[in-house]
C-alpha cells in the first residue's frame, strides 16, 4: 500500500490485531513485536472513537479539522504508556488537508494513528491492536483489503487458578469440571471432579 507521507510516497504494510477482550491479543501483540522487521502499537480504538462522534465517520471528515481535535483528545484518555494522541502532531500534513472522500480518508487518518502510536513508525510492518475492532471487520477490511486480520480465539472453557501463598505454595486449577491440585509437600498431583457447588476437592 502506497501512503503518501510529507508529500512522499512510500510503502506502508499493515497488520491488525483482534479478538475478545481476554483472549491473548496482548501477548500475541508482543510475540509478534519481538519480530525485527515489526513494530506494534498499544489500543488506539480508533474506529470506536470514530463511531462515537456526531455524524460518525462522514461527520468526523465533514468537520475537520475541529474533529481531529477532538478524536485526539479522547485518545488521549486511554493514558497508553510511552503513547499519548496530541494535536496536531499525530495527524502530522493533514492538520489543514485531508482526502475528502470517505474510505481515503478514514484510512488515512487510521494510518497516521497507527503510525503515530508505533514504537517504531519505519518498521516495515505495523501491527495495530485493539480487540474491539473485531466489532468492525467489514470496515476494517474495506478500508484495508490487503492488511492481514489476525484474531486471537481463545478456548471458551472456564478456567481459574488459585495459589496458596503461604505454607508449601499449593495451586489449584480448574479447568470446566476438572479440578488439578499441586501439593509439593506430598510431592503429589491430585486430579478430581468438581463438586456442584464449586467447593474445593478435600485434598486441598
Amino acid at each position: 500500500m502506497s501512503v503518501a507521507t510529507d508529500g512522499r510516497k512510500h510503502h506502508r504494510r499493515v497488520a491488525f490485531v483482534v479478538g475478545a477482550p481476554r483472549s491473548g491479543t496482548t501477548l500475541l501483540t508482543h510475540m509478534l513485536h519481538r519480530h525485527p522487521e515489526v513494530s506494534a502499537t498499544p489500543e488506539t480504538y480508533f474506529l470506536p472513537y470514530v463511531r462515537s462522534f456526531r455524524g460518525g465517520a462522514r461527520g468526523l471528515l465533514r468537520e475537520w479539522p475541529a474533529s481531529g481535535e477532538w478524536l485526539c483528545r479522547r485518545m488521549a484518555q486511554l493514558e497508553t504508556p510511552g503513547w499519548r494522541a496530541t494535536w496536531p502532531r499525530t495527524f502530522a500534513g493533514l492538520a489543514e488537508r485531508l482526502p475528502g472522500r470517505l474510505v481515503p480518508g478514514l484510512r488515512r487518518l487510521f494510518l497516521a494513528v497507527i503510525e503515530d502510536a508505533a514504537v517504531d513508525r519505519n518498521a516495515p510492518l505495523l501491527v495495530e491492536k485493539t480487540p474491539q475492532h473485531i466489532e468492525y471487520l467489514p470496515l476494517l477490511r474495506r478500508l484495508f483489503p490487503r492488511a492481514p486480520i489476525i484474531h486471537s480465539v481463545r478456548d471458551g472453557r472456564m478456567r481459574e487458578r488459585l495459589v496458596s501463598l503461604d505454607g508449601n505454595g499449593r495451586e489449584v486449577i480448574r479447568t470446566e469440571d476438572r479440578v488439578t491440585c499441586f501439593l509439593p509437600d506430598r510431592e503429589a498431583v491430585v486430579v478430581e471432579k468438581a463438586r456442584p457447588k464449586g467447593d474445593f476437592p478435600p485434598s486441598f
